[in-house]
Parts: C-alpha cells; sequence; structure tokens
C-alpha cells in the first residue's frame, strides 16, 4: 500500500502546483472555462470502461489459457467505446458550452485523449492483478510530473492561456502509458473456461453499471456547472475539489491494494481494518486542510478563490463520512457480488442528481458541493448495510478507532516516508 501511495500522491502534489498557477493565470473564469472543457473527456472516460480494468484485475491470475486474446480483446472493445464517445462529446459540444465563445472547440479537442487513456486503465488493470505495484506508481507520477512540467513551462514563458491549459491538462493524462511497455510475467492458479471472454464481460459489466453511477456522484456535477450556474462558480469548485480530494490518496491506495489482495481470498477483519485506517488517515487529512485552507487558498490561488474555502469543508465532510463505505464496497467487487456495490451507487446517484439539479441554480458550487456529500454518504452507508447482510461482516467492525488501527496507520505514514526518502 504505501508503494501505491507513494503513485497516488502525486496526482495531488502536482495539483498543489498547477492549480494556483492555473488560478493566478487565468482567474475564476477562466479556470472554470478550462474545466469545463475537460470535463466531458473526463466523464466519458469513467463512463465507457464497461469495469473491464477492474475484470481484467480480477481474472489476472484466475484465467490461463487465451489470455493474450481476451487482453487484445478488451484493448479493442475499449479502443472502440472510446470513439464512439469522442462522437457523441462532438455532438454534444454546443449545449454544453451554454454559450461562453470558444468553449465547444476546446472540448472536442480535449476529446482527443480519451482512446488513449482508456487503453491505459486496462493496462493499469491488469498491473493491478500482476501486484505490479511500482509499474502503476511510475505511470501515475509520470502522468502528474508531465502536467506539472508543462503548465508550469507555459506560465513562465506568458504562453498559458484557456486553450494551452486545457491541452496540458488533457493531454498530461495518458503520458505515463509507457510505464506497461512491458509488464511482468503474471502466475496462474485457474485454468481458463471455454467462455473466458465472456465471463470478463460479464464480470465488467456488473461493475460498470456501479461506474456509471459513480461517475454522476463524481464527474456529472462539473460538466454541468457551466449550465447550470456559470463558469465562475465551476472555478471555484474545480478549486474546492482540487483541494479537498488531496486526502482522497490513502484511500485510494487502500482501495487498489485491497481489491487485488481480496480477490485472491478474502478476509473480513482485514478488509474492516482497511476501511478504519483508510477513515483514520482520512478525517486527520481532512482536518489539516480545512484549517490551512483558510490562509493558504487566498495565499495560493488568490482573493478571488476565497469562495472555495466554504466548499472545501463541506466537501471534506462528505469524503470522511462516505469513507467506511468506500472500502467495504471494494469488499463486495472482490467477494464476486459488484452489483451490490453498483445498486449503492445507483441509489447514490438518483439522490445526488436530484440535488444538483435543485440547488445548483439557487446557491451556485454550494449545491454542487452539497448534492456530493450526500451522495457520499448514501452510497457509503448502503455498501456496508450490504457487506453485513450478504458477506457478514458486522456493520460496527467499520466505524471507530481500535489501538491498532492507530499503530497501523502510524505504520503505513511511516513506510510512505521512509520509501518516498530512500527513492
Amino acid at each position: 500500500m504505501s508503494i501505491t501511495l507513494l503513485g497516488n500522491v502525486a496526482v495531488p502534489l502536482a495539483g498543489l502546483v498547477t492549480a494556483p498557477v492555473l488560478a493566478q493565470s487565468l482567474g475564476v473564469d477562466g479556470r472554470g472555462t478550462v474545466a469545463a472543457a475537460i470535463a466531458p473527456t473526463l466523464l466519458a472516460v469513467s463512463l465507457v470502461t464497461l469495469g473491464l480494468p477492474e475484470a481484467l484485475t480480477y481474472y489476472s491470475t484466475r484465467i490461463s489459457a487465451r489470455w493474450r486474446a481476451i487482453v487484445v480483446s478488451v484493448l479493442f472493445t475499449l479502443a472502440g467505446t472510446g470513439a464512439v464517445s469522442v462522437g457523441i462529446i462532438a455532438a454534444l459540444a454546443m449545449p454544453l458550452a451554454a454559450g461562453v465563445p470558444g468553449l465547444d472547440k476546446l472540448m472536442v479537442l480535449a476529446s482527443m485523449i480519451v482512446v488513449p487513456t482508456l487503453i491505459q486503465t486496462a493496462l493499469r488493470g491488469i498491473a493491478a492483478g500482476r501486484r505490479a505495484w511500482w509499474r502503476i506508481t511510475f505511470e501515475r507520477i509520470t502522468n502528474s510530473t508531465a502536467r506539472m512540467v508543462t503548465v508550469v513551462a507555459l506560465a513562465l514563458t506568458d504562453s498559458l492561456d484557456i486553450t494551452t491549459g486545457t491541452i496540458a491538462m488533457a493531454f498530461s493524462t495518458c503520458v505515463g502509458l509507457i510505464a506497461y511497455v512491458r509488464l511482468p510475467r503474471r502466475q496462474t492458479s485457474a485454468a481458463a473456461s471455454p467462455h473466458a471472454f465472456s465471463n470478463v464481460i460479464s464480470y465488467g459489466s456488473r461493475i460498470w453499471l456501479g461506474s456509471l453511477s459513480g461517475v454522476v456522484l463524481a464527474r456529472l456535477d462539473q460538466t454541468l456547472m457551466v449550465v447550470l450556474a456559470s463558469t465562475y462558480d465551476l472555478g471555484l469548485y474545480v478549486v474546492a475539489v482540487t483541494v479537498s480530494e488531496m486526502v482522497l490518496v490513502v484511500n485510494s491506495s487502500i482501495r487498489d491494494v485491497v481489491f487485488a489482495i481480496e480477490s485472491g481470498g478474502t478476509d473480513d477483519n482485514r478488509i474492516a481494518a482497511a476501511s478504519r485506517v483508510s477513515t483514520l488517515i482520512t478525517a486527520c487529512g481532512c482536518i489539516a486542510i480545512g484549517l490551512l485552507s483558510i490562509w493558504a487558498v487566498p495565499f495560493f490561488f488568490g482573493e478571488d478563490f476565497a469562495g472555495a474555502i466554504p466548499l472545501i469543508w463541506v466537501l471534506s465532510l462528505g469524503i470522511v463520512l462516505g469513507n467506511p463505505g468506500s472500502v467495504a464496497g471494494i469488499g463486495l467487487t472482490s467477494r464476486g457480488r459488484p452489483g451490490l456495490r453498483s445498486v449503492s451507487l445507483a441509489i447514490a446517484a438518483l439522490c445526488n442528481v436530484a440535488i444538483l439539479i435543485v440547488l445548483t441554480p439557487l446557491v451556485g458550487a454550494m449545491g454542487a458541493a452539497l448534492a456530493t456529500v450526500a451522495g457520499n454518504i448514501v452510497a457509503g452507508l448502503l455498501n456496508v448495510i450490504w457487506m453485513n447482510r450478504y458477506c457478514g461482516v458486522p456493520m460496527s467492525s467499520f466505524y471507530g478507532i481500535r489501538s491498532t488501527d492507530v499503530r497501523t496507520a502510524v505504520a503505513v505514514v511511516h513506510r510512505f516516508i521512509s520509501r518516498g526518502k530512500f527513492h
């Protein structure tokens, strides 16, 4: 997990550099326009994976025959869905731009990275199944470094504007493909069934149904913000999201590792302990970020972005409250019950959309933040309920902090710092 944490922390660290540079160079409206240009592409990348990267992780050690053919089929499938999504973005760009000059063209330009990014996610899924954590870490560090270096270089040469900012933010998401040029051999434990590819598709589709709802929770607000409110609101909101999601690196690292390990053999105590440790570290991080934001946001982003501070507090609260259920959802998926997680996310997405549509036109970005919090709480609680009902894991085991959790959290942070210094 500490190896994976190194890669996941690279994303917010790059954000700490690029977000203030973009904000200072482009202003609130300009930053909102760049976010609006990229939002449909990020939404599409999340929507059209069909759950196949996770399926490749799950089946990586379960299928021994015809594996190469299965992988090739998955890559071609993702390339096809990616190409279709590019066409859809082009068709919807004009209404999504809501009259903002040139925004529709920037949306189409950013969509060019959909296919390579989908290929990258599939290869990441295979790497996770083979527990090639350093490959995944290298990919994330490469992407983040490319984004940071490009944005800073553009700013230093007075070349950073809405167009170049969009290109830098979009195309830096798939540079890390080079990490998967040569993946290590895998260890197999089972023979392929005659319908191995159909099994991969079936498992992926059940995850995908939940992913669709998860995408609504994570991406739809930024895609619709210009239509429901304004680029100014989106400018504040994207800064708040960038800052508040810094704490998700721990949760993401734990979920990535737990899914790969639990897919090979489940352990109720392990999944519950992982949830509690993740929540403990995340809560501490949210408190620190909430306090620091009072000073840091005006200092690094400018006084015009002070309106993002309350948004950061609200979003951070939602992250902490939804954290236990986030890990519980990985437990459901690794136990072959991705459909239950999908149900949780679907119900949460309905709540999110309803609140988003009602509140955002009234209170702007704060409406989107409240919608996100509500969705996180609903999805997380339902996942914990399903783990109790269908897998027999006590709900109480996901909540509260034990002394062992504190020691484990300290050990995780210590190992992360040690690896960071060594490498």
